[in-house]
């Protein structure tokens, strides 16, 4: 299954705000590549290795990025819980999605910027 038929196959709210983020990420460089994980299930993005991955639940949408640990000390808004390396947000609806283009766009950025000094 590929990305995109993945996300046509979700309910209306996920698919909405996945395909947004899917945009965004995709923006970043055209050298970005995505997958299904073989083993999450979930979209996944490359750029240079792992770059970030995207989940669902019922209500919500979460981007969780490989590099998240030295993300999280630039973007205090992303959340680490008890993990040593991933860090994420979740988008609980459109406007909310929306609301926080600017400072998607900023951590996916860094996020590239990273996997280039790799």
């Amino acid at each position: 299954m590929t990305v995109a038929h993945y996300i046509v196959s979700l309910p209306e709210k996920q698919k909405q705000l996945m395909t947004i983020l899917r945009s965004w990420i995709l923006d970043i460089s055209a050298e970005v590549k995505e997958s299904m994980h073989e083993e999450l299930q979930e979209p996944t993005f490359y750029l240079h290795g792992a770059l970030c991955y995207l989940t669902k639940d019922n209500n919500s949408v979460s981007i969780h990025f490989y590099q998240g640990k030295k993300l999280a000390k630039q973007f205090e808004e992303l959340e680490m819980e008890d993990r040593k390396q991933m860090a994420s947000y979740t988008f609980y609806g459109i406007n909310g999605l929306e609301e926080h283009e600017d400072e998607v766009r900023k951590w996916l950025t860094a996020a590239a910027a990273l996997q280039h000094r790799k």
